[in-house]
């Protein structure tokens, strides 16, 4: 069929995509572990929403920081695979 993408076309894809999709369930993930760990504080010692929203703040810190670890690493990556394709030596 025309348009249709070999095994090989949709491996190099997914390895592509794939840390980019990481990102996103890492981030949300991060929000909602600490969310419902601060629900459950509120619901052990009766502050409700504090720890809730202490905990959605952490959370969206926590996965903010590993977006930006996890961006810089994927960045030295394609830099570090470029430079040894051969376009090292000008100046």
């Amino acid at each position: 069929m025309p348009g249709e993408k070999g095994p090989s076309e949709r491996t190099r894809i997914y390895r592509e995509v794939g840390p980019y999709l990481g990102i996103g369930i890492e981030f949300v993930a991060a929000i909602l572990l600490c969310l419902f760990a601060g629900r459950w504080l509120d619901s052990r010692f009766g502050t409700d929403p504090t720890f809730m929203l202490v905990g959605a703040f952490v959370g969206a810190t926590a996965g903010f920081v590993a977006f930006i670890r996890t961006v810089l690493k994927m960045q030295e990556n394609k830099d570090s695979s470029r430079n040894q394709g051969g376009s090292e030596g000008r100046g």
